[in-house]
């Protein structure tokens, strides 16, 4: 079985329970992939996606583009880890904060968009077993398809390769890997906070606002240099 057979096995599986799927769309190669696939496959597709900072342009034109090649809805929720990023004050100023502030999983993210739409079950994912150990035990465990918590990872065998050749072959632009090869998200990286100070500074001023001790990776960069 190749590995394009091995992501239509596990849509055909979920097809067979459903028409209509959500997907966590990061805007990187791996969920732009799985978005492809899922509607190339006719499922009706809603999206959410997870942000750091709300409201980003940059964000703005990357789900835009999605919104214009697929015709989909999106959802967006703060990212599972954003809680405890404000509770703790992750390149934060130590002021006073709200300790009881809970913790947020992504059992708690699918629950949300769930409730606000109840027609769908099934998620999909395009996390693949070589992005790290945990997502390799996950795959190990459920070889793509997580029938307990209604997930599935249509391209959990697939390879960097394999992805990059699908998205060539499509004719689907890269992702901005934001300075980096094997993630496209924006998030607290140093070469994140580099790339939206010169393409994005309207985007930078609003991370800074949050998070205004990311000015520390800029003279950390400088010195280096």
């Amino acid at each position: 079985m190749t590995k394009l057979q091995s992501a239509i096995s596990i849509l055909k599986f979920v097809k067979g329970y459903t028409n209509i799927v959500g997907i966590g769309y990061s805007g990187g190669k791996d969920s732009m992939v799985v978005l492809d696939l899922a509607y190339e496959f006719g499922f009706k597709i809603k999206a959410f996606h997870l942000y750091k900072v709300p409201d980003l342009k940059a964000m703005r034109e990357m789900i835009e583009r999605a919104k214009r090649r697929y015709g989909i809805e999106f959802y967006f929720y703060p990212w599972l880890t954003l809680s405890s990023m404000i509770k703790h004050s992750k390149l934060q100023p130590y002021w006073a904060v709200n300790f009881d502030i809970p913790n947020v999983n992504m059992a708690d993210i699918e629950n949300r968009f769930r409730a606000e739409n109840p027609e769908i079950s099934w998620i999909l994912y395009g996390w693949r077993a070589s992005d790290s150990f945990s997502r390799a035990l996950i795959m190990k465990q459920t070889h793509g398809i997580d029938r307990k918590t209604f997930r599935a990872f249509p391209i959990w065998r697939w390879s960097r390769k394999d992805v990059l050749s699908y998205l060539k072959t499509k004719k689907i632009p890269l992702p901005e890997m934001w300075g980096r090869k094997e993630q496209g998200g924006i998030d607290l990286h140093p070469e994140v906070f580099k790339i939206l100070k010169e393409k994005y500074p309207d985007d930078y001023e609003k991370y800074l606002k949050i998070f205004p001790y990311g000015r520390v990776y800029e003279i950390k960069k400088s010195s280096a240099s």
